[in-house]
């Protein structure tokens, strides 16, 4: 008997791997982020991560590429593993991390790849090996086999620019913020008109400065724009079904406000996380009150840390 026609993902796989052997000298590479968000087997793998905040942990971006295949030199600027799942890749990095005035980039690029690379190590993965790369650190993967799968886990972390950035944008939406600016000079008789006069800096000083404190003295206003910053995934939209359902598994009998009205995307991997003082659920930088209810949480958000302040923070999909 003739064997069953294969699978659609199967007939999928065979006609790339058909495609990286015809390509093979073009040294191409394909790279897909948000795997964890299309298969549970690679959410399962992102979980493995439990010794960091799961706000932490970003996507997993598998990379795809036949031999001589590479993205080529660059700088990441937060940790990351790389996870070897198919075939090998030698890896090239240098001995210590670059400052950013140091990251000389090919122009006309989507993409920044690093201009000079001078390597110090090298090092080759096979199936079921992992390297870890500090933040800065210049490195390069080149494909050594015809079908390469590498999985890349990174640990994501705002810089202190991206902090006071969107915390700007924050305290720009407040009602203090709203207010008109003015700034008239005093009467004169004779008026400098070209001139920025000393008390319109002031001013201009004093209201920037009114309006950041305000929002700063705000507590819990900075711990709901805190929490949901630290989850925030892109234009990703949260599978508010899937979290209804663990809801009301655990419990919950009225329906959450999160839950009413939202849409799905078929996407269960979730950047979830709770602040225990404030009893405030985060699910993909969208806040939820709870009414206290820690119990729930408890089991939402795995594993569960209770505490105070924003250092104890618990997640969970």
């Amino acid at each position: 008997p003739h064997p069953p026609p294969p699978r659609q993902p199967d007939r999928q796989r065979n006609r790339l791997h058909a495609r990286a052997r015809a390509h093979a000298r073009g040294a191409w590479t394909v790279l897909v982020h948000e795997v964890e968000r299309w298969s549970p087997e690679v959410e399962e793998l992102r979980e493995r991560f439990d010794f960091v905040p799961r706000w932490r942990v970003d996507d997993v971006m598998v990379s795809y590429a036949p031999t001589g295949g590479s993205v080529g030199a660059h700088i990441d600027n937060y940790d990351v593993f790389l996870l070897q799942g198919r075939g090998e890749r030698r890896w090239e990095i240098e001995s210590r991390p670059r400052a950013a005035h140091e990251e000389k980039l090919h122009r006309g690029l989507d993409v920044r790849i690093l201009a000079d690379f001078s390597p110090q190590h090298t090092s080759t993965l096979r199936p079921g090996d992992a390297l870890y790369l500090p933040p800065r650190y210049a490195h390069s993967g080149v494909s050594a086999s015809d079908t390469c799968l590498t999985y890349s886990v990174g640990f994501r972390a705002p810089t202190t620019a991206e902090l006071v950035h969107r915390f700007a944008l924050h305290a720009a939406q407040s009602s203090a913020a709203a207010a008109p600016w003015r700034a008239e000079p005093p009467f004169r008789e004779r008026l400098h008109r070209g001139r920025i006069e000393r008390h319109t800096v002031d001013a201009a000083r004093r209201a920037i400065a009114e309006v950041l404190e305000a929002a700063l003295a705000d507590e819990q206003g900075f711990e709901e724009w805190l929490g949901c910053m630290l989850t925030r995934r892109g234009g990703q939209q949260p599978h508010l079904e899937a979290l209804g359902s663990a809801w009301a598994a655990v419990g919950g009998d009225d329906e959450p406000a999160w839950a009413a009205g939202g849409g799905s995307d078929g996407n269960a991997a979730l950047s979830t996380a709770w602040h225990t003082r404030l009893c405030l659920l985060f699910v993909v930088s969208s806040t939820a009150h709870l009414e206290d209810d820690v119990r729930c949480l408890n089991l939402l958000c795995v594993p569960c840390v209770s505490g105070p302040t924003w250092g104890e923070v618990a997640v969970g999909t």
